[in-house]
């Protein structure tokens, strides 16, 4: 089975250290705002969907943003080829796409659903990162599937509940010849340092706990890929400014993927 997997960063923001980092101090740091493509010729899943409301990048001081939909022509792609979309979680700046793709098959935790409706019925738009708004546009889904703690989406993507970031949020594995060779740890892991025993904040992790063991156990000597780190394309290949391949792996992109995975401290 011929398999590519692409970042797609459609903005960067800078935020405090302590934003990011448990330990983190007041030095400003700068993520990059990622959905994921993974593609074999006869299917497409999408991973998040980004955001489309400009006063959100103004609010929260995202640079360069650009619709992901609009981002698939970098690689020779348009929105209604894509099959599937996997939400990791229900904040803005994962479903707020979701409108360009509402003929694809849309699937999310239900835990994590059931957290949005309850956040957003009892909040409106909270600081919480749920939003009313994209709750009713994912309610126009037609083709919305709901899983319990594990969903194989295609013979190539899994999708498991680690609830770390958020109580429903998955990390995705990225299956080739039946193993895994990547694991997107999605919001669970923001960057390289997060995977390197500086956990997220309190504050970034509704889900309760850190998902790092969770999420080292799934990858197991497979790459773990963080979900805003700008110098993906130092581990990987860089295909345009907003493109990065995680799969297949050039020689060089899989010696530095592996050297950027810890190994499991038990």
């Amino acid at each position: 089975m011929s398999l590519e997997v692409f970042a797609l960063r459609f903005g960067v923001a800078d935020y405090p250290a302590s934003w990011v980092c448990e330990d983190g101090g007041n030095e400003p740091l700068t993520l990059a705002l990622y959905a994921f493509l993974l593609r074999t010729p006869s299917r497409r899943v999408l991973v998040d969907t980004g955001f489309l409301d400009p006063a959100l990048a103004r609010r929260w001081r995202v640079r360069e943003f650009f619709p992901v939909a609009h981002l698939l022509t970098d690689i020779g792609l348009a929105p209604e080829n894509i099959a599937d979309v996997i939400l990791t979680h229900g904040h803005w700046d994962h479903v707020g796409g979701i409108r360009d793709f509402l003929h694809a098959r849309v699937w999310i935790s239900r835990d994590e659903l059931e957290t949005m409706r309850r956040a957003v019925q009892a909040r409106g738009a909270g600081p919480d990162g749920y939003r009313w708004e994209d709750l009713q546009v994912l309610g126009l889904a037609p083709r919305l599937h709901t899983f319990g703690r594990r969903r194989t989406i295609a013979p190539f993507v899994r999708a498991t509940l680690v609830s770390g970031h958020t109580p429903g949020c998955l990390a995705i594995s990225v299956l080739h010849e039946g193993l895994p060779r990547l694991v997107l740890a999605g919001d669970n892991a923001w960057i390289y340092r997060n995977l390197e025993g500086h956990p997220l904040p309190l504050m970034a992790r509704s889900g309760g706990h850190d998902a790092l063991p969770r999420l080292r156990e799934l990858a197991g000597d497979a790459p773990l890929v963080p979900g805003r780190d700008p110098q993906l394309g130092s581990h990987f290949t860089q295909v345009s400014p907003r493109v990065v391949r995680l799969f297949p792996w050039s020689s060089r992109a899989a010696r530095a993927a592996k050297a950027a995975t810890p190994a499991s401290s038990g």
